[in-house]
């Protein structure tokens, strides 16, 4: 299970990944017409898409330049939070270029649980050589594009995984100690109840051993060879005390015949 949500998990990030490529792509022509409008437009449109919850760009300054959400617009997002910490965790390198691609998983303010998704905006030639706005070639990087989702779906399907490895897990359970049961009962609690069963008959008298319990080579056949033996050996000295009483017996009758005779 946790494999498998780590692969899903894993497959939904390069989701992200190939959706912040075709967002870039998409508002790339905004950015060279200085469209503002245009792009807070195409944020908006595709910012409230089912599963989507947050759709921004800000600037190196960290300040928001574009949302999906209007309101967030201005605001600036500090160093030490979400999305800003995983690049500026070093003093002396805040931005890692080489780090080029960051996700995380948070719960935003509705306490939903989302994953979260940065990609740099690169200053390309075409931004340096413009005549409108043109970016010096030392700036590397013009933005962040942030991608927030919900994970509602990801964790409903964790859920439902969870629950039927419990009750897959519940039944295997009890399967195994059927199993068990069956081989304790038949191995061990039979010859068991048979040797008790011989043993009360001993009990009341009754010494024959027609119906000999059958040995096995364990433990329980060694007992079951003890009692069979124990059990022939009180037969056998059953009848032998038998035929003594029988010979005294007939022996005392004839001493009484004598004495009238």
């Amino acid at each position: 299970i946790i494999r498998q949500n780590k692969e899903i998990l894993h497959q939904t990030t390069l989701s992200l990944q190939y959706l912040a490529t075709s967002i870039k792509k998409s508002i790339k022509g905004y950015m060279f017409n200085r469209d503002q409008y245009g792009m807070q437009k195409t944020l908006e449109e595709i910012g409230h898409q089912e599963g989507i919850k947050n759709l921004k760009i800000f600037n190196k300054g960290g300040h928001i330049v574009y949302s999906s959400n209007k309101n967030e617009i201005g605001k600036r997002v500090e160093k030490n939070g979400s999305p800003c910490y995983s690049c500026h965790s070093s003093t002396k390198n805040p931005i890692n270029i080489n780090q080029r691609k960051l996700s995380r998983i948070y719960n935003n303010e509705s306490g939903e649980r989302v994953i979260a998704f940065i990609d740099l905006i690169d200053n390309e030639k075409n931004c340096m050589d413009a005549s409108c706005h043109a970016h010096s070639d030392q700036e590397k990087i013009l933005g962040i594009l942030d991608i927030a989702i919900s994970l509602e779906q990801f964790d409903t399907h964790g859920k439902a995984l969870i629950r039927k490895a419990i009750i897959l897990s519940f039944f295997s359970i009890i399967g195994i100690c059927l199993l068990i049961y069956f081989f304790l009962h038949r191995l061990i609690g039979k010859p068991v109840k048979d040797l008790i069963d011989k043993t009360q008959k001993i009990m009341s008298g009754n010494y024959t051993n027609n119906n000999k319990l059958t040995a096995r080579d364990d433990e329980i056949g060694q007992l079951t060879n003890s009692f069979n033996l124990m059990a022939n050996n009180l037969d056998a000295n059953f009848q032998k005390l038998t035929e003594v009483q029988e010979h005294l017996f007939h022996a005392q009758k004839l001493a009484s015949l004598g004495k009238l005779a």
